[in-house]
């Protein structure tokens, strides 16, 4: 019986459903796909796609279809024999024309495609909740826009910092936002741009637990790619030739730098000013107009030059005030007064969106007690603005505190983007466990939410959670505490509990602020 130009079924008539020998014919099975049955059957994939060219999409084969087998190289071939016995002449098929390799190479893109996706889509999982169906078909339909080697240069940049990463998921969810505001705005937001936000929010800050967190977070990646969209065009090129420019002080590449990093930093700077360079009021159009930044770019510029050339790990120290090290040295930012932990969470919320902000609070010490600084006087500052009383700490007298959120909105929301209104959570498991699950999806996009605890003797905290990890009940939050100016690790059971060790005393979760 033949099979195809020229060919025969393996000796033995119908092919063995556990599998045929090389040049022969096998017929599917369920779960089989065309890179199994070559490897299978030591063929390569190339040149099965070579002896089925009736198959015109690899990815859609299905159970009973007959697919032809190669002989392996080296392997030879020996004379079929018709029913009686007479020797069938095989002949050799023409070798394939460009239509032909145009259909082979379409079938390998195909492949590639659904391998890459199937590939991140499982590193999504091990890290966090995974790839929904929709998220998946539009990973998909982003790399079915590519072929050749922009496709397997954009699958190599996946695989390379996306897919081994702790935050696969989150940077998988950014890289899909991001390539559909590039559809939009394909002239700003281009490949690069793409890349060096994705890998933003995939690269991990420090090698500690507690530094697994990106750069910057989902949610600031789509805002400056938004702000480079928006902004006039002027202040884009400024942006354009400081990210050109990283790791090269004097235009020349310094050992040690990171440019990455730097670059992830400046445009997390564009995000957290990205209402400003997007709206630019009448004196920004005005300095713009004649050549000069506006204030905002002004910043970010100064900002640039600063870091530019500079140790990565110098880098990411000065970009946060939290205590990512993992030296088991409380070192985070401190709150001056006894009462202005709502101030101190303030600050620490800014800092996180805002670097030019972290690195002005590192021209002093952040891990101190020392009011009479600026640090201490911002602190004074907000909490007398809004009722409070400040009273250093060490003091006898009593001080007075004040609402988080005002401060909050006072020092942070200009640069998140938030408003950060008060969720109170009731005293019972089911309460709190419904806040953490608000806590996660937020934490999840890189959104930092503040928290108030009630202690247990009476009274409340304000500190901030940046991050989580785990999922269920094996979660942990890392949360950051004023007073001790430490940051650690927090079970999910624990919170959900209550009676919780939250660093500085024990207590349960009275209210988030998002």
């Amino acid at each position: 019986m033949s099979n195809g130009v020229g060919g025969v079924r393996g000796p033995g008539g119908p092919p063995s459903p556990e599998g045929p020998t090389s040049g022969s014919t096998y017929i599917v099975r369920r779960g089989d796909t065309l890179t199994k049955i070559a490897r299978d059957h030591g063929v390569s994939l190339r040149d099965l796609l070579r002896a089925n060219p009736h198959i015109q999409d690899p990815n859609r084969i299905l159970p009973g279809q007959e697919i032809r087998i190669p002989e392996r190289p080296g392997q030879p071939q020996a004379p079929a024999s018709s029913a009686s016995g007479t020797p069938q002449v095989i002949y050799e098929r023409p070798q394939p024309g460009r239509a032909f390799r145009d259909i082979e190479r379409q079938a390998t893109d195909s492949l590639t495609r659904q391998a890459a996706v199937e590939d991140l889509a499982r590193a999504a999982s091990r890290v966090g909740s995974g790839l929904t169906a929709d998220e998946r078909a539009r990973l998909q339909r982003c790399l079915s826009s590519l072929s050749g080697p922009a496709l397997r240069d954009e699958v190599n940049f996946l695989r390379t910092h996306v897919m081994e990463s702790p935050n696969a998921d989150r940077a998988l969810r950014t890289y899909l936002e991001l390539k559909d505001l590039q559809g939009r705005y394909p002239q700003r937001i281009t490949d690069d741009i793409v890349r060096t936000l994705t890998r933003g929010v995939a690269d991990r800050r420090t090698p500690a637990p507690a530094g697994a967190e990106g750069v910057l977070g989902q949610q600031q990646a789509v805002d400056a790619a938004r702000a480079l969209a928006n902004m006039p065009q002027p202040e884009y090129d400024r942006v354009v030739r400081l990210l050109d420019s990283a790791g090269r002080p004097d235009g020349r590449t310094v050992e040690g730098a990171d440019p990455q990093v730097e670059r992830a930093l400046i445009l997390k700077a564009v995000a957290a000013r990205a209402d400003e360079l997007s709206h630019p009021g009448w004196w920004d159009r005005l300095r713009t107009w004649i050549g000069l930044p506006s204030q905002a770019m002004g910043e970010i510029e100064t900002y640039a030059r600063q870091i530019r050339g500079m140790p990565r790990d110098e880098l990411i120290q000065r970009s946060t005030v939290l205590d990512l090290d993992g030296d088991a040295q409380a070192e985070a930012l401190q709150q001056r007064f006894k009462d202005s932990c709502a101030p101190t969470t303030a600050q620490m919320t800014r800092a996180e969106a805002d670097p030019i902000y972290a690195w002005r609070l590192h021209e002093e010490a952040i891990h101190s007690t020392a009011a009479d600084t600026r640090i201490g006087e911002e602190q004074r500052r907000v909490l007398e603005a809004h009722g409070g009383r400040a009273v250093p700490r060490g003091r006898a007298s009593q001080g007075q505190g004040m609402l988080t959120e005002l401060a909050l909105r006072d020092v942070a929301s200009p640069y998140t983007n938030r408003v950060y209104n008060r969720v109170w959570v009731d005293d019972s498991p089911e309460a709190r466990q419904a806040a953490l699950d608000r806590i996660d999806n937020l934490l999840r996009r890189g959104i930092d939410v503040p928290i108030s605890v009630g202690w247990n003797n009476g009274g409340g905290h304000a500190m901030i959670i940046t991050d989580v990890r785990g999922r269920g009940d094996d979660r942990q939050y890392l949360i950051t505490d004023p007073w001790n100016g430490e940051t650690r690790w927090i079970r999910h059971r624990d919170i959900v509990q209550g009676n919780t060790d939250f660093i500085a005393g024990r207590g349960r979760l009275r209210a988030t602020f998002e």
